[in-house]
C-alpha cells in the first residue's frame, strides 16, 4: 500500500529572541523527518538550543526552483518536513515562495504556523495607522529599478512597509526625504538586546540618529489628504509628460504641454521631462 503523503509546515523562527519559539513550532521541528534551511548552520545552532537533532537540507534563493522535486518526492514517500528562514516566517522576503507555489499547484498540503514576522512587529510597535497598509519589502539595490521603486513608493497613500539592509539605510532615508512631513518610524534589531524604533518625519530624521547596524524595518506612515492630492496631480503630470515624449515631442514642448493642459507648474513639468527623457 502505498505511503499516505506528507505535509510541508512552514515554520516562523524567532527574530532574535529564542523565547519567541512557540511551543507547537518546536513540536512541528521535532516532528518532522527533514528541515529546509535557509542557512542549515544558523539553524543547527537554533535547534541545538532547543534540543532537537533533525536532518536539513539547505534551499535558499538560488536553488529553492531545484530543490521542488525532491520535496515532492520526500513528501510523497510520507516524509513530512519544516521549512524555516532564517529569522521570522519563510516566503516573507524570504526563500520559499517558488517552493510552496509548486507543491499548491501539485496539490500538496501545505501548513503554516503563526509566528515571528519582522514587518508585524515593527508596524503594531510603530503608532503608526494600520488600518491599511502595504508590505513592500526590499527594494531593487540600485538602477532604474530602484529609482522607480522609490517613485511609486513616494506616490502611495497607504502606509507602508520597507525592509532595508545596514548598507543602505541611510541612502533609503535620503530617498524618502522628498516625503516631506510624512510619519516614519524605524525599528532596528527587532526583539533582540538592542531593539531601537526611531520616530521621526521623513524630512527631518537624520543618518546620525540612525547607527547602520542590524536588519531594519521602516513603516512609512499615510500621507495627508492634501498631500495625496498633491500627489496625483503631479502623477497626472508625469503620465503626461512621458506620451508626449513617447510622440516624439522634444522635453521642452513636453513640458509646455502638460503646463498648458494640467495647469502645473512649468519648472516641474521640465524636470519631469528632463527625468524622463534621460
Amino acid at each position: 500500500m502505498p505511503n499516505e503523503q506528507g505535509i510541508l509546515y512552514i515554520v516562523p523562527t524567532p527574530l532574535g529572541n529564542l523565547a519567541d519559539l512557540s511551543p507547537r513550532a518546536i513540536d512541528t521541528l521535532g516532528s518532522v523527518s527533514r528541515i529546509l534551511a535557509e542557512d542549515t548552520r544558523h539553524t543547527g545552532e537554533m535547534l541545538n538550543h532547543f534540543g532537537l537533532k533533525v536532518p536539513m537540507i539547505s534551499l535558499h534563493d538560488h536553488n529553492e526552483r531545484e530543490r521542488a522535486g525532491l520535496v515532492s518526492g520526500l513528501l510523497d514517500e510520507g516524509n513530512s518536513l519544516a521549512l524555516v528562514s532564517d529569522a521570522g516566517t519563510p516566503t516573507i522576503s524570504d526563500p520559499g515562495y517558488h517552493l510552496v507555489s509548486a507543491l499548491k499547484e501539485d496539490g500538496y498540503k501545505v501548513v503554516a504556523l503563526p509566528g515571528p514576522c519582522a514587518a508585524i512587529t515593527a508596524l503594531s510597535a510603530s503608532g503608526l495607522a494600520s488600518d491599511t497598509f502595504t508590505f513592500i519589502g526590499f527594494l531593487p539595490q540600485s538602477g532604474a529599478a530602484r529609482k522607480n521603486a522609490i517613485s511609486e513608493i513616494l506616490n502611495k497613500k497607504e502606509t507602508l512597509i520597507l525592509y532595508e539592509s545596514p548598507k543602505r539605510i541611510h541612502t533609503l532615508l535620503e530617498e524618502l526625504r522628498p516625503a516631506g512631513h510624512r510619519q516614519l518610524a524605524i525599528a532596528r534589531e527587532l526583539t533582540k538586546v538592542h531593539e531601537e524604533i526611531i520616530r521621526s518625519f521623513c524630512d527631518t530624521v537624520t543618518a546620525e540618529e540612525v547607527r547602520p547596524q542590524g536588519e531594519f524595518t521602516l513603516i512609512l506612515g499615510p500621507k495627508a489628504a492634501d498631500e495625496a492630492a498633491e500627489s496625483a496631480a503631479v502623477m497626472d503630470m508625469r503620465r503626461l509628460v512621458e506620451l508626449a515624449l513617447k510622440e516624439g515631442l522634444s522635453v521642452k514642448s513636453a513640458a509646455a504641454l502638460a503646463s498648458k493642459f494640467l495647469d502645473c507648474s512649468k519648472k516641474e513639468a521640465y524636470q519631469a521631462a528632463l527625468e524622463l527623457a534621460g
